[in-house]
């Protein structure tokens, strides 16, 4: 039997920029790290994944960020981000961006990720927004076939430049 707590979703604060940031920078270096070099790697996480960075993130008004928590622990995060385009969303109506959507390695397989994709398709619909789209590693195929069975279908590819590696995220996208 499970006894681990039922896992809510709330809004993020300045307080959860700790944890956001641990969790951000295990799951991309877990995901990610062994096709950067480790100096590409560590200069990617020290420019987006600090306290700072993560706290001016949740303060931004183009941004809203969320947390899972477990408990009291927080186990993953998502965020929607404003006004933020792609060459094959730009004519899309009311597009919004599902942005860095994270689940603590060891919470792998509770359906938190499909929790926090449900909840942040909500918001965007309740928001007025017509479709929602993000980015995910062409190599992440775990991710994709999370963000397929939802519903989302690839629509263009960009590049992701850490460093001196560039890789391309398939930009996937859905109407809400």
């Amino acid at each position: 039997m499970d006894k681990r707590s039922p896992i809510y979703i709330r809004t993020a604060t300045k307080e959860d920029a700790p944890h956001i940031t641990d969790i951000g920078r295990d799951v991309f270096s877990r995901t990610f790290g062994h096709s950067l070099e480790k100096q590409d790697l560590e200069d990617y996480l020290n420019s987006e994944y600090t306290i700072e960075k993560i706290e001016e993130v949740i303060s931004s008004p183009l941004c809203q960020s969320y947390v899972a928590v477990d408990g009291t622990e927080v186990v993953g995060f998502g965020k929607l981000r404003k006004e933020s385009y792609e060459d094959c969303i730009k004519n899309l109506n009311k597009p919004i961006e599902l942005w860095r959507l994270y689940v603590s390695i060891s919470q792998h397989g509770r359906g938190i990720g499909a929790q926090l994709i449900d909840h942040l398709e909500n918001l965007a619909r309740n928001q007025g927004y017509e479709n929602i789209w993000l980015g995910v590693w062409e190599e992440n195929y775990v991710a994709q076939k999370v963000y397929k069975r939802h519903g989302y279908v690839e629509c263009g590819v960009h590049p992701f430049t850490m460093g001196q590696c560039v890789q391309n995220d398939l930009i996937l996208m859905k109407k809400l």
